[in-house]
């Protein structure tokens, strides 16, 4: 916790697609040593959930908003919400992380204007790990959009 942040990534998602987001929770932990804030690993019962949702991600360097064909659920809009706020104030990076299927037209408001992941792509995870840790980009993350086709280059 050297940089203020208990966690470098708070995964935002549509519980939908929680199997798949716990997927890539888990290989962002295992194989890249990310401190990641997945829900059903973080949150015991008897916990109030919205503050401890909350707290998590004032203490996340990173927040990742997972879209899947579902598009947003209704707590991942308040996390969305709260994100964007702590982001602005904090300089917190807030990454649209597309799922197989999401469709790049529904992707709302300020999430739109965000260079986004797809994850469905061969280097999906790794383009969101280097958001995740802020790294410079490498060979094997160059290759593919990196941005919003809306977004002028």
């Amino acid at each position: 916790m050297a940089d203020g942040f208990d966690y470098d990534v708070f995964l935002s998602y549509n519980s939908a697609n929680r199997a798949e987001v716990e997927r890539v929770a888990a290989r962002l932990r295992d194989e890249h040593g990310l401190r990641v804030f997945f829900d059903t690993w973080e949150i015991v019962a008897g916990d109030l959930v919205l503050g401890v949702l909350e707290a998590a991600i004032d203490r996340s360097r990173t927040v990742a908003v997972f879209l899947g064909r579902e598009g947003l659920g209704p707590w991942q809009d308040e996390e969305r919400q709260v994100g964007f706020a702590y982001a602005l104030k904090q300089k917190q990076r807030v990454i649209p992380a597309l799922l197989p299927g999401a469709v790049e037209d529904a992707v709302p408001g300020f999430l739109a204007a965000r260079a986004w992941v797809e994850l469905g792509k061969d280097d999906g995870l790794a383009r969101m790990v280097v958001g995740i840790t802020r790294q410079r980009r490498t060979a094997a993350t160059r290759t593919g959009p990196c941005c919003p086709s809306k977004v002028a280059r």
